[in-house]
């Protein structure tokens, strides 16, 4: 899951398990391909070997080039040697070589590509904006004390919660409309996520304690 701080899903590789093939873009033998690839490339990505992780993903899109899935895998290994990459080594951004950070900037840019290639494909999974929320605001921290990159930056951060809020309108419609205006929000949200200790479990309360929607309130909040 993503943590306050916006790591990336440490389980994201359960991710897998939901993957479906109801592409009419892929034949049945296509689609056992993908889905050794997928599980291949989920390898590598679970020992950081990323580079693998990119080319075997690029293989399915090869095969498949909207599959949702394999954009959105592919995107979050690019973010982990761009975005991901620049924050952890911003305390010594001044000795890397340009042309290494030029490579991780590339990685940043392919990411936010992939990520939102995935959502137009699939604009109903609510992990693709947690994703896309966390390259967005990685993208306005590294850039955060770069001089005249104030717009810039400003944009980028309202870009961040505004993907967040989408994802979050994806799993429960108008839930953030609900308490928009309410100036005791974060207690507003307390108590919806805690109804379900109290209240059995109803169809709704298995919404309320979602993972993703825990996670996009989470980062919501920045």
């Amino acid at each position: 899951m993503y943590s306050k701080k916006g790591t990336v899903v440490s389980n994201l590789f359960i991710h897998l398990i939901l993957i479906t093939f109801s592409y009419a873009e892929t034949k049945p033998i296509q689609q056992d391909q993908i889905l050794k690839l997928l599980h291949q490339g989920i390898r590598f990505q679970k020992s950081s070997n990323f580079e693998k992780a990119i080319k075997t993903y690029y293989e399915v899109l090869s095969i498949s080039p909207n599959h949702p899935d394999a954009l959105h895998l592919c995107g979050i290994a690019h973010h982990y040697i761009g975005g991901r990459k620049i924050d952890d080594l911003q305390h010594r951004i001044s000795s890397i070589s340009p042309d290494l950070l030029s490579t991780y900037q590339r990685n940043e840019k392919q990411a936010e590509k992939l990520v939102r290639q995935a959502i137009q494909v699939k604009p109903h999974d609510s992990n693709f904006y947690n994703t896309l929320g966390e390259i967005i605001r990685l993208n306005h921290n590294n850039n955060i004390n770069k001089p005249n990159q104030n717009k810039y930056i400003k944009s980028r951060l309202k870009e961040a919660v505004k993907v967040y809020s989408d994802g979050i309108d994806v799993l429960i419609p108008g839930f953030l409309n609900k308490i928009k205006n309410n100036p005791v929000r974060d207690f507003k949200i307390y108590q919806f996520f805690h109804a379900a200790d109290s209240n059995g479990s109803s169809d709704s309360d298995k919404n309320i304690k979602s993972p993703d929607l825990t996670d996009l309130v989470k980062n919501y909040g920045l």
